[in-house]
């Protein structure tokens, strides 16, 4: 065995990798190969790419390659016992799968999302203008709460949580899974915000004890219910790790994506025209999108996959060996950085021929360049796939169409770059649309 793979510069890439970090793992790969190490915020990183690498990845399981760089970051935001901090991979994964994922939960699903979609559009007016990261980031809180928690949660819920959770949001970034506790504008940032939420949860939990009972309990009240007794405050603590970890699991990548997807949609009208003619035919002029439905809405599938494709909201994969792990001729010991990029495999031409262009085609029955398990990979793969992605897509073929139709979109500007200052990688903003109602 050779040992580690090679590093590529000795120099930290952290000021780099920040503006493009696309960029950086290019240079990984073209120098080093299938496996190469780059030094980025301290951090020694060996990044694996191409299809046989990524499969043999993807293969292993928690006890040899970990998500613990998540819990590191996560803690300050989850707290403890919760989801990245669970004791265990069953546990970490009961928190991450809520019951919505599941085929039954996803048939009465459409009805909230057509609820908040709708709500969102009243909101918009006729005419003006979006922050595609801002306007996503708000709906999918929205529908994220009224799903995992209750409408009438939902209900409880103003603009000041959406601000107070984006501080939140934007201390998710590669640093944090060094150490989230450096004194940096973000991470101050995030627990003032944090902090504020566990109040607003405290006034909520305030409010609902002042009305009494309600019909139809939810996880507030039960985690209400449960901690009575303890002392003030413990409630709200605990509500704020359970919510938000469910928001981090079932919002982060939705509203990525749909910001990436509505970004693509605004500057080809000949695939806004395809998705609406669709939309039509399935619902038989009816309007009502159920889940058959949208199960049957391939074009629209397809635009959506290959927006993803190109944007893959969580370009970069970072884990951990647990122990010492063997790729080919290299060993890479326990406890070391290890990832893989959805960003970079995406453009690999040898999994997606000719990956500049922006070509739904790809997915149809005839070419179905997706076909092998870790090619299309924007919620990874294997024993390494995010959980929540059904319900992702599905999401997303309500939410695209429902603005498609309503209004015309426009914009001069070119497509935004990416904002690799997170994990989660958005539009770089100020990301701005025009809109005018269809008459």
């Amino acid at each position: 065995m050779s040992g580690l793979p090679p590093l590529i510069d000795q120099a930290d890439l952290h000021a780099v990798w920040d503006d493009d970090a696309l960029a950086v793992l290019r240079r990984v790969r073209d120098e080093a190969g299938e496996a190469g190490r780059m030094l980025v915020h301290g951090m020694d990183i060996v990044v694996l790419s191409g299809a046989e690498a990524q499969d043999a990845f993807f293969a292993a399981s928690d006890e040899v390659i970990s998500e613990s760089p998540a819990a590191v970051a996560m803690k300050p935001i989850l707290g403890t016992g919760v989801s990245y901090d669970a004791d265990s991979p069953e546990e970490r994964h009961k928190h991450m799968r809520p019951p919505f994922t599941r085929t039954k939960y996803l048939r009465t699903y459409p009805v909230t999302v057509e609820a908040e979609i709708r709500d969102a559009i009243a909101r918009l007016g006729d005419t003006g203008s979006i922050d595609v990261v801002d306007f996503f980031t708000e709906l999918m809180l929205y529908v994220a709460s009224a799903v995992l928690v209750s409408p009438r949660f939902r209900a409880e819920l103003d603009r000041e949580f959406v601000d107070c959770y984006r501080d939140i949001d934007r201390s998710n970034t590669l640093v944090a899974y060094r150490d989230p506790y450096l004194p940096i504008q973000r991470f101050l940032r995030r627990d003032v915000s944090r902090a504020r939420i566990v109040d607003i949860i405290n006034e909520i939990l305030a409010a609902r004890a002042r009305s009494g009972p309600a019909e139809q309990p939810d996880l507030l009240d039960y985690i209400a219910h449960k901690h009575r007794s303890d002392e003030a405050g413990t409630a709200a603590e605990v509500a704020t790790s359970l919510v938000v970890s469910m928001l981090f699991a079932a919002h982060d990548t939705q509203s990525t994506s749909l910001a990436w997807a509505m970004s693509e949609a605004a500057r080809r009208p000949d695939s806004v025209e395809v998705m609406l003619k669709e939309l039509h035919a399935v619902t038989g002029g009816a309007g009502e999108l159920n889940f058959d439905a949208l199960r049957s809405m391939e074009q629209t599938e397809a635009f959506l996959k290959e927006a993803l494709r190109i944007h893959p909201p969580i370009p970069f994969l970072l884990r951990r060996t647990e122990t010492e792990y063997t790729y080919k001729k290299w060993t890479i010991p326990a406890q070391h950085y290890i990832a893989v990029a959805p960003a970079l495999s995406h453009q690999d031409p040898e999994l997606f021929p000719a990956p500049e262009e922006f070509d739904t085609g790809r997915y149809s029955k005839d070419r179905a360049e997706d076909r092998q398990m870790t090619a299309w990979i924007p919620f990874g793969a294997g024993r390494h796939r995010c959980v929540g992605a059904p319900l992702a897509l599905l999401t997303m073929k309500i939410i695209l169409p429902r603005l498609l139709e309503t209004f015309d979109w426009y914009t001069n500007d070119p497509l935004p770059a990416n904002d690799f200052t997170t994990m989660i990688s958005p539009p770089r903003e100020p990301a701005l649309l025009r809109y005018v109602k269809r008459r």
